[in-house]
């Protein structure tokens, strides 16, 4: 029908707009009736009309699950249509927009609308914003009303950052193969392709960081879905490449995994990798197993080579490593290396430190350590750039094939990133041989491998060794150590005088641990015993002194463990037999013996000097020195001098004497001399008698322990004896020496 007028004007009739969404839409609004050919209809408040007239509660204020969109709510409707000819059939052209909301989520109101095609909605389409985002935990849970059983803080950082949700229903009798061609208004230039369905279309971004774009498909209340992004994601040392997720909310087929291939230190790895969700991870979690065929390896003095296959398991989180979502969590199959460290072993003894050397034929045969390193957190590139993967080490020494210590320590290795994952292995390895007295450092620091190693090397080194280990032990605060090695070298026999004065300086230290702190604590009780005003001084005065005669003996003790060395070291020593004599060629002629001519074994740097004299009187009485002579320091077990070199040689008798002195010997410390002044000092400060004289005659002795270490030990003096045949004797005379009978 067509309107012919002059008269310009708009009529607006009222009108109902129905149609169904799954549920029955009823609108009111007014048909626009203008002068123009075509009629528009439209809803709107500005258009007046009776309410009245309507039928009471049967206008459509909102709309739930449009097109089955579960969770979607429709409202504040705003409906405008256009209605012509068109090819002889009236038609009409549809704009349907309305607020859309998640009924289950507060913060969130949408732009959504309805397309329809003829007279029949089509489809309905709600855009997603960008803040708020929706968590998918969000969207399974409130949305569609599904369960999502690994959710956590975590999944929530899984966010749908932009794009839309839309329902999209097919005309009847549509084939399988029906899309639906949606031009969005915003973009006119393009247009894609809609299934039907329920569907999300948008970019998931996991970890607040990396976006996948996703057409995510719902069933009622679940859904799944498999989508790829083109995304490259770089890390430090490993590269995802083409990676999709996998995501399912039906029962029994629940899974949220990640596919991807992977480039390690620019090795690609051939097929794909699956990482799984690990919600007691809150992370993808991903294994690969890479074999790199014959990898050689440092050994310290060489090279061996060993068939390498390194399983790679990664982590892929928020937050993780320097901010950057991925770590390697475990790295198996790092070979085993054995290395011969002897003489790494013993810079490291003889290293920062004021005891004596060890001596490196004490360590021969402690040629092989056995490394066995494993993954002990995950490797990252420093600020340096360099590699740095943390270690557990475990180790086995062994010394002539036989092992000797098994423990573990941590280590951190560093080294510049490898070109290849083949690399790898030979660039741990160099690093940690070059690491080797930084290792050995944390391996010594273990008292039951010290303990080994002192034990292995007093095999050779004797009490000397097991001397030199003690004090290094107790430089380093390691007291418990020190005892255990003082325990086993007290059974220990040496063999030589060196060593067992070594030895006596190291558990006099020993000895000496912990006793300035009981004297200091004893000090207190008598300094309080004083202050106490009840009947029970005596008691307590009984217990002082009881105290202190306790912490006077210990004292003793350790002073007499060296006392005793001093004692065995005469006794070997000591001079047993002097005679004294005429020469076939007349001259004076003494000569000594020791311990029936055995023989002793004064040791390294231990000198033995004998100190032999010319006396008055007879031959074998205690006299004085022989006037205008000196004492003689003799290497040998004799002296011979002319007669009329001595002075009045017409009125010598022939009387001498001889002793040893050895020298060089160290008995005790500077620092066990010290130790025991502090502990005498503090015991000199109590305000008791017995005390001070106890501190008193403990003093003498440790001036005498100092004049030992500095002039030596001196034997025992022994006088001569004649080695004249008494037929050659007549009274004092000697026959051809100014023979006269008196």
């Amino acid at each position: 029908m067509a309107y012919h007028t002059t008269t310009q004007g708009t009529l607006y009739l009222l009108s109902l707009m129905e149609f169904d969404l799954g549920s029955p839409v009823l609108l009111y609004g007014g048909m626009e009736v203008s002068t123009g050919e075509d009629l528009f209809f439209t809803v709107s408040n500005t258009i007046p009309f009776e309410q009245s007239m309507l039928y009471p509660g049967s206008i459509t204020t909102s709309v739930d699950d449009p097109l089955d969109m579960t969770g979607v709510r429709l409202n504040e409707f705003d409906v405008r249509a256009r209605i012509y000819k068109l090819n002889g059939s009236v038609t009409a052209d549809t704009t349907f927009k309305a607020t859309a909301t998640f009924p289950s989520l507060d913060a969130f109101t949408l732009s959504g609308l309805i397309v329809f095609e003829a007279s029949s909605p089509r489809l309905v389409r709600v855009e997603l914003s960008a803040d708020p985002q929706l968590t998918l935990t969000d969207f399974i849970t409130k949305v569609i009303g599904g369960s999502w059983d690994w959710a956590d803080e975590v999944t929530n950082q899984f966010a749908f950052k932009r794009g839309a949700l839309y329902a999209l229903k097919p005309p009847p009798n549509a084939p399988d193969t029906y899309t639906y061609p949606y031009t969005d208004p915003e973009n006119p230039s393009q247009t894609i392709q809609l299934k039907p369905g329920y569907y999300v279309e948008a970019f998931l971004t996991i970890f607040g960081k990396y976006d996948f774009a996703v057409s995510l498909g719902v069933t009622e209340h679940t859904f799944k879905l498999m989508t790829r992004s083109v995304q490259r994601f770089d890390f430090d040392f490993i590269v995802l490449k083409d990676a999709f997720l996998e995501i399912s909310s039906t029962a029994g087929h629940k899974y949220f995994r990640l596919g991807t291939s992977v480039v390690i230190m620019n090795t690609p790895i051939e097929g794909t990798v699956s990482a799984s969700y690990d919600l007691s991870r809150s992370a993808f979690v991903g294994s690969v197993s890479v074999s790199l065929g014959s990898v050689e390896l440092p050994t310290g003095n060489g090279s061996s080579r060993q068939d390498v296959t390194l399983g790679i398991e990664f982590t892929w989180t928020r937050g993780s490593g320097s901010n950057s979502g991925f770590r390697i969590s475990k790295l198996d199959g790092l070979p085993t290396n054995t290395v011969d460290w002897i003489n790494d072993y013993l810079s490291v003894l003889n290293s920062g430190s004021d005891c004596r050397k060890i001596v490196s034929d004490w360590l021969d045969g402690l040629t092989e350590t056995s490394l066995k390193p494993e993954l002990n957190g995950s490797p990252r590139k420093n600020d340096s750039g360099l590699m740095e993967i943390p270690l557990k080490l475990n180790y086995t020494i062994k010394a002539v094939g036989s092992q000797i210590a098994n423990n573990e320590i941590t280590f951190t290795v560093k080294f510049a990133i490898p070109d290849s994952v083949h690399d790898l292995p030979n660039a741990l390895w160099t690093s940690l041989v070059s690491s080797s007295e930084s290792v050995i450092g944390q391996m010594l620091q273990q008292e039951d491998t010290y303990k080994a190693i002192a034990e292995y090397a007093a095999l050779k080194g004797g009490g000397s060794a097991f001397a030199r280990f003690i004090c290094r032990a107790l430089g380093k605060g390691l007291e418990n150590l020190a005892k255990a090695l003082a325990d086993v070298a007290e059974k220990l026999v040496t063999k030589t005088l060196a060593e067992l004065a070594e030895l006596a300086a190291a558990l006099a230290a020993v000895a000496l641990l912990g006793i300035p702190a009981l004297i200091s604590g004893l000090a207190d009780l008598f300094e309080d015993l004083w202050d106490w005003l009840t009947g029970k001084d005596k008691e307590k005065e009984q217990l002082a002194n009881e105290q202190l005669d306790a912490a006077r003996q210990k004292i003793q003790d350790a002073i007499d463990k060296v006392m005793a060395v001093i004692r065995q070291v005469k006794s070997n020593v000591q001079v047993q037999g002097l005679t004294v004599g005429i020469a076939r060629n007349g001259d004076f002629h003494a000569k000594w013996k020791m311990d029936g001519d055995s023989g002793y074994n004064l040791g390294d740097n231990a000198v033995i000097q004998y100190n032999f004299q010319l006396l008055q009187g007879e031959i074998g009485s205690h006299s004085p020195i022989w006037d205008g002579t000196t004492i003689k320091v003799c290497n040998e077990l004799r002296y011979d001098v002319p007669f009329d070199s001595i002075p009045r040689y017409e009125k010598y008798g022939m009387n001498a004497s001889v002793n040893a002195v050895v020298k060089n010997l160290t008995f005790i410390y500077p620092d066990t001399v010290k130790g025991f002044e502090v502990a005498i000092d503090q015991l000199a400060g109590i305000d008791n008698d017995k005390a001070k004289e106890y501190a008193d005659d403990l003093r003498c002795q440790i001036e005498q322990l100092k004049s030992y270490n500095t002039n030596g030990v001196i034997t025992d003096t022994v006088y001569a004896k004649a080695a004249i045949p008494d037929y050659m004797t007549i009274g004092q005379s000697r026959i051809g020496q100014n023979t006269r009978i008196p």
